[in-house]
This record gives C-alpha cells, structure tokens and sequence, in this order.
C-alpha cells in the first residue's frame, strides 16, 4: 500500500517536473514572439511615419492657385460662380485664411 502511494507521488511530481519544463520552454517561445512582435511593431510604425511624410510633402507641394483652379472647374461649382461672384471673392478669403491658419500651425513648436 505505500509503495503504491509513493509510485503515485513520483510519478505526480515525474508530471509537474515535465510540464514545468514545458512551461520554462514555452515561456521562452513567448519572449522570442514579443521581441518579434515589438520589431514588427516598430517597423510598421516607421512604414506609416514614412506614408505620412511622403503624403505630406506631396500636399504641400500643390500651389494653393491650383487648388483654386480644381475648386472652380468642378462642375457643380461653375454654376454657383456665375451666379454668385460674391461666393469666389468670399471662397478665396476663406482660403488665405485657411493657409495663414496652417502657417501658423507649422511655426508653433
């Protein structure tokens, strides 16, 4: 009777050693996965960062004068400048108010 007790003790303490190890070694698994998934992480950041920069210099590089000449050759526009003048005047000081707002945006720290 207690050598059948004691095989059970060993062999309960052979299966928590085991999955101890088990554990220990997935454990590392899931460092190597974080170091991994921190890099990638990291790199799509950069990929976005990248994105953004490159779609901001594109923007900034469209004059202002052709984004007036797109606003008023769009189709629905035209109609609206030739019977209202009034709205151009209007549509380009809300433009230049628009571009000191964002110079203004870009020389604050």
């Amino acid at each position: 009777m207690k050598d059948a007790k004691r095989e059970k003790i060993v062999g309960f303490l052979t299966y928590i050693e085991e999955r101890l190890n088990e554990l220990e070694e997935e454990k590392e698994e899931l460092k190597e996965y974080q170091k991994s998934d921190k890099e990638r992480r990291c790199l799509e950041y950069a990929l976005h960062q990248r994105e953004l920069e490159d779609v901001t210099q594109a923007l900034d590089l469209v004059s202002p004068e052709s984004c007036r000449k797109a606003f008023r050759s769009s189709p629905g526009r035209r109609g609206t400048t030739e019977r209202h003048p009034q709205f151009e005047f209007e549509a380009e000081g809300v433009q230049s108010a628009r571009g000191d707002c964002t110079g203004a945006r870009k020389s604050d720290p």
